[in-house]
């Protein structure tokens, strides 16, 4: 399959494309929205956002990205120039329940495991390692860090980042655009928009826009 990866600018980008090697698939070409950011130099083509191709257009993007706000704008900005179809990139190597399902432009990354009855949004990121128990609901946007656990039946709403190593316990409700730190042990719900950090998880912050600065609405 042939692909075109837009937002180019963040390390994240050799992850995926690791990944995209895996599945034997070709990028036919990158965008790069933001002129100020490093390029890779092995990358080619590589065309700003007015100089996309039209027949890209018919072709699946992917957005290498970690921060769930900037992939909502991404998303948004990608439509607005015509692309319609945005890929799941699910690393072969990832175990995922057939009874579990993605939404449109998941990335699923080495050593991913997911559990029954799980469903995840649209635009979800799992990094490496990271472990999704039975009967979770992720909802669009959220990102999982690398070893980050989402024990079963817990409910992690739009727009939440999970640092590395974290753990959400059982049946626990993690509010939108919160920031789980690295590490973390979430034991209870989690309000909307606030930071949580410890073990066990205490709230130090709350008000957040979300990860990076960034929310999604």
């Amino acid at each position: 399959m042939e692909c075109i990866l837009y937002g180019i600018g963040s390390s994240y980008l050799s992850d995926v494309l690791d990944s995209i090697d895996r599945l034997g698939w070709t990028v036919r070409g990158y965008v790069s929205n933001h002129p100020d950011k490093p390029r890779q130099e092995h990358l080619s083509p590589v065309v700003s956002p007015d100089e996309i191709e039209p027949a890209w257009l018919e072709m699946p993007v992917v957005f290498p990205l970690i921060t769930p706000g900037h992939r909502q704008h991404l998303e948004a900005e990608a439509t607005a120039r015509g692309f319609r179809d945005f890929a799941s990139v699910i690393d072969p190597t990832a175990v995922i329940s057939p009874r579990s399902s993605f939404g449109a432009g998941a990335l699923i990354n080495t050593g991913v495991l997911v559990g029954a009855n799980t469903r995840a949004g649209r635009f979800t990121v799992l990094n490496r390692g990271a472990s999704l128990g039975h009967n979770v609901v992720l909802d669009d946007f959220v990102t999982l860090g690398p070893g980050a656990i989402v024990c079963g039946g817990c409910r992690v709403q739009k727009g939440v980042f999970i640092g590395a190593g974290a753990i959400v316990t059982p049946d626990v409700t993690v509010g939108a655009n919160c920031i789980i730190g690295a590490g973390a042990v979430v034991v209870k719900n989690v309000p909307d928009r606030s930071v949580v950090v410890g073990n066990p998880g205490a709230v130090v912050r709350e008000g957040v826009r979300g990860y990076n600065g960034v929310g999604v609405e």
